[in-house]
């Protein structure tokens, strides 16, 4: 991985954890602690894959990540707006370990 890719994981996540804390307001995202532990771009930086760590039920858990997946195209408006980079990747959501991972 490169230093520029490491450099916009860890922007990602900043302001991706800033956004949900601040600006998302579906309730399904309150029904626990939800965290950015790691995302990770493709190396053209149109994709990446946001890993979303969850303390609460598995239901909760659900649908807090049904809830994310929903506003991934508000969080991609808000993340233009934000930073200053040619391309902004479009966000897909998933916990760590999911057999179903998406590869960035």
């Amino acid at each position: 991985m490169s230093l520029r890719t490491t450099r916009v994981n860890e922007l990602l996540r900043a302001e991706i954890s800033d956004l949900i804390l601040r600006k998302v307001k579906d309730p399904r995202v309150g029904e626990g602690l939800i965290t950015i532990t790691e995302v990770r771009v493709s190396p053209d930086l149109h994709h990446a894959t946001v890993f979303v760590s969850h303390l609460g039920t598995d239901e909760a858990r659900e649908h807090a990540l049904t809830a994310l997946q929903h506003a991934a195209p508000f969080l991609h408006r808000e993340l233009v707006h934000r930073l200053k980079m040619r391309a902004i990747p479009n966000l897909t959501f998933i916990r760590p370990g999911d057999p179903n991972e998406a590869i960035a």
